[in-house]
């Protein structure tokens, strides 16, 4: 199936075109706020060092936990719709607090807690999606999950560089808060008038779970082996921006703007390569085609390290983008089939997913760097994405999976 064919169908389908449309406007809170959040702590609100460390790691657990307990609750009494509303609503009043008060307070309360609260929402919006599609065929069905992925990809790809020369020009750094709630007010209003009624979904069964139930489905040791090896495959995701600066000025010696630019073209590059990873997936199992894109960029991870200080860095957006595009699309898929039969459950995946790649890629941060400096935090988050993506193919070997 061609990516225009899959552009095709998942714009006539009403509930597809609202979740591609909720992902672009939360995608844009993410572009808007992620690359100033810990400037607008550190400088503006006073916050030290290891004070803004207790609200990300505040922030993670919440996140982690909340997304959890949306997809079992989902799943449970098949209110789909009340769990995305009372998601929304968490990450609209985020950004509107600190927008109209802003204080270190405020910032907390949004950062370590609202916004977190929200984590789920993107999970569950895969789950709308993998319900409404789950009669489709599989390549239909893979192409059109790579599509609303890129969709959330989308506002990284426009909004970051437009923002940073609106900064330049000396629009307030606060304002990015601004920006977020317009785009959260857009995914509310989304949400509440387009989101189809629960008993409308032809795929949408309770559980019959207990909370309890459902939470020991999650922790079955089969999954969390392949969630573990997942993490560490996303390690080298998650480690990449947080070395693109450093390794390529302070160590590479070249200007602070090649970053950004760098970083542009990387997400435009993804794009692309989404979609040849929903077309690699109809011929190769998911686990073949995550090893791939593990071998792929931790190539370009290794080569960073090494090559950082070579006079043309550029053409490393072609390994970082082809194969950051393989490991933001394939995974997802790959969780959601884990608990095919629950999709709320599968969402919250999704967010478990994002928990340990964030663990996996500050552990090899701080084992890279302690042994030879940002270079080898790049060749440790190398390390860990291969090794992951060995640990799944090896437990995905031969029989089926033995899930619950």
């Amino acid at each position: 199936m061609s990516p225009l064919a899959g552009l095709r169908a998942l714009l006539r389908d009403p509930v597809l075109r609202l979740v591609a449309a909720a992902l672009i406007c939360t995608g844009s809170v993410g572009a808007a706020l992620a690359p100033y959040q810990s400037l607008i702590a550190l400088r503006l609100f006073g916050y030290t060092p290891r004070s803004y460390g207790v609200i990300l790691v505040t922030a993670a657990l919440v996140a982690v936990c909340s997304a959890i307990a949306a997809g079992i609750l989902a799943d449970q009494f098949a209110r789909r719709r009340a769990v995305a509303v009372a998601l929304i609503c968490s990450m609209t009043l985020g950004p509107a607090l600190v927008r109209l008060h802003p204080s270190p307070i405020t910032f907390a309360l949004a950062h370590a807690l609202l916004m977190p609260l929200s984590a789920g929402l993107f999970g569950q919006l895969f789950a709308l999606a993998r319900i409404v599609t789950a009669n489709r065929p599989p390549a239909e069905r893979e192409r059109i999950a790579a599509l609303i992925r890129a969709a959330f990809s989308l506002p990284f790809v426009t909004i970051l560089p437009l923002w940073s020369l609106a900064v330049e020009a000396g629009v307030p750094i606060l304002d990015v808060y601004a920006l977020a709630l317009i785009a959260a007010l857009a995914a509310f209003a989304l949400i509440l008038r387009g989101w189809p009624a629960d008993a409308s979904l032809p795929e949408n069964r309770r559980s019959g779970l207990r909370f309890a139930e459902g939470l020991r489905e999650l922790t079955h040791p089969a999954v969390l082996l392949r969630m573990a090896a997942l993490g560490l495959t996303g390690a080298s995701i998650g480690l990449y921006l947080t070395l693109l600066g450093p390794i390529l000025t302070t160590f590479g010696g070249h200007p602070s703007g090649i970053v950004a630019l760098f970083a542009g073209l990387v997400a435009g590059m993804e794009v692309p390569s989404m979609m040849i990873g929903a077309s690699l997936v109809a011929r190769w199992p998911k686990t073949r085609v995550i090893g791939l894109g593990a071998l792929i960029h931790a190539g370009f991870m290794v080569s960073l390290a090494v090559l950082a200080r070579a006079p043309h860095p550029l053409w490393l957006v072609i390994p970082a983008g082809l194969g950051a595009g393989l490991l933001l699309t394939v995974p997802l898929g790959y969780i959601q089939d884990l608990l095919g039969h629950r999709p709320g459950a599968g969402g919250a995946l999704i967010a478990v997913n994002q928990f340990l790649t964030g663990a996996s890629a500050a552990l090899a941060f701080m084992l890279g760097t302690e042994i030879a400096g940002y270079p080898g935090a790049a060749v440790c988050g190398a390390l860990f994405a291969l090794s992951g993506a060995a640990l799944l193919c090896l437990l995905d070997r031969g029989a089926a999976r033995a899930l619950p």
